[in-house]
């Protein structure tokens, strides 16, 4: 049954690699790795295959509400945290994110260095929700981001986490080049009922 199963694996992590046909393959992969136990998982997230090992972590991922089996996954879901391969550091933050588990969510904190913007995004999106003094910081931190989309992310999430300290570099932003931006910092500052201080 399952080890049959488990034997298809390599061959659809080939078929994934054909652009017509990574969807469908991704899906079987997927529906496989639901039939196994966590240890197959964990196994298979150590596949030479990207794909395979991707797909494994967020196979693992549910079971982190599982107090028995909580600590394998979560030292999964870090170690690829830190992985060079930005799929599976995107793939892990979205999976830590989604947990709405503070610990987690505070542990992700510390990827808002992390060189890909969507690892960034995560971590803002992530701030949010952990919305305490660790989040803040991050969030202040990442006003400067080199990044425009993550800027624009962070000045959201200011507005809604109402967070003062904000202010002054927020009015720096209300000349920004571009128009979804200033419009983005002109709300925010507005939730601040400080739009008249604006010149």
């Amino acid at each position: 049954g399952a080890l049959k199963l488990v034997a298809l694996i390599p061959d659809l992590a080939q078929t994934a690699k054909r652009a017509e046909l990574t969807e469908q393959s991704r899906a079987a992969i997927t529906a496989l790795l639901a039939t196994l136990s966590l240890e197959r998982i964990v196994e298979l997230s150590g596949d030479p295959e990207l794909v395979v090992r991707e797909l494994a972590l967020r196979a693992a991922t549910p079971y982190v509400t599982d107090k028995a089996k909580r600590k394998t996954v979560l030292k999964m879901l870090y170690g690829a945290l830190k992985d060079p391969d930005v799929t599976l550091r995107r793939s892990s933050a979205m999976a830590l994110r989604d947990t709405l588990d503070p610990e987690v969510q505070s542990k992700l904190m510390e990827a808002s260095s992390d060189a890909d913007t969507e690892v960034r995004l995560t971590v803002v999106d992530a701030a949010i929700t952990l919305a305490n003094e660790q989040g803040d910081g991050i969030l202040l931190s990442l006003i400067d981001d080199p990044d425009d989309k993550v800027k624009l992310a962070v000045v959201k999430a200011i507005g809604q986490r109402k967070i003062k300290a904000a202010i002054e570099k927020l009015k720096f932003r209300v000349t920004h080049r571009d128009l979804e931006m200033r419009r983005a910092v002109l709300a925010t500052m507005t939730t601040f009922g400080v739009s008249l201080m604006i010149g």
